[in-house]
């Protein structure tokens, strides 16, 4: 009995694979009909159409076109499609995680410029790239605080999230707009005491003490750890900027106490 064959045109219409793609998939090997010894035509078997449903189904788990070819080629395919399909299982749930991250920053970003319409743009890719590697700070952050400290920065609602950067906008914007100012002007400590109760809604005073704590380390230290965070998060503000705030904000903390102040804003 005659094995049965299809031309280029019944299989893609039978299988709704464009004509131009098989013909692709033919140049790269991956499958290559028998050609008719007169015409050159393709001629296709079921087998064929076999590996075409394979092609199209890893094509459709997110396998390369090269990774397929090396696929179909092993001799035993159950078991190099075993360990193939973990990777790729593995790799899925990688690009899951970026694409969620990738939307959830989307989505603040909108709201975040909604809400205070024209950002600096170093203040603007600061704060986004915070967005992008909370997962990162998160694990930074568990090698100098305690759980309790990490938790409470970190396990926060989306909502509340776009609140601390709402703030962390205001505050830049308040930093480029005072510095150069003394420490004693009204509208400096203003905005300081505003700072310092925005952390008051995502610490508590014992948890707070614990966070002071990284603010009285040596000198050597604190470089350390400020590389550290600009990895994460590039600072907005010039070098001006920076050591004005520095400033500021040794003289603030020297005025009052910080615990008391902060139980007093809750």
């Amino acid at each position: 009995m005659a094995k049965e064959t299809y031309s280029i045109g019944e299989i893609s219409k039978k299988t709704g694979v464009s004509i131009r793609t098989l013909h692709f998939y033919d140049e790269k090997g991956l499958l290559q009909p028998e050609k008719h010894p007169t015409s050159g035509h393709r001629i296709y078997s079921e087998e064929d159409i076999k590996t075409l449903h394979q092609i199209m189904t890893l094509k459709f788990l997110g396998f390369s076109l090269d990774k397929i070819g090396g696929m179909l080629k092993e001799r035993n395919f159950h078991m190099g499609l075993i360990d193939s399909l973990r990777m790729q299982a593995k790799k899925l749930e990688e690009d899951k995680e970026r694409i969620e991250i990738a939307l959830a920053t989307i989505k603040r970003t909108i709201a975040l410029l909604e809400s205070e319409g024209e950002v600096d743009s170093n203040i603007l890719m600061s704060i986004i790239s915070s967005m992008q590697t909370e997962k990162e700070q998160r694990e930074w952050a568990e090698k100098y605080f305690d759980k309790n400290v990490v938790e409470q920065i970190f396990e926060i609602s989306e909502e509340e999230k776009l609140e601390w950067e709402k703030a962390s906008v205001k505050f830049y914007k308040q930093v480029k707009s005072l510095a150069g100012r003394p420490a004693d002007d009204a509208d400096v400590q203003h905005m300081l005491r505003e700072f310092f109760s925005a952390i008051a809604v995502v610490l508590d005073t014992e948890s707070l003490r614990e966070f002071v704590k990284v603010g009285n380390l040596t000198e050597e230290d604190s470089r350390k750890i400020e590389e550290e965070i600009d990895r994460f998060v590039p600072n907005p503000l010039t070098k001006e900027e920076t050591e004005w705030l520095e400033q500021v904000m040794d003289s603030f903390l020297e005025k009052y106490d910080i615990n008391e102040f902060l139980s007093k804003s809750k």
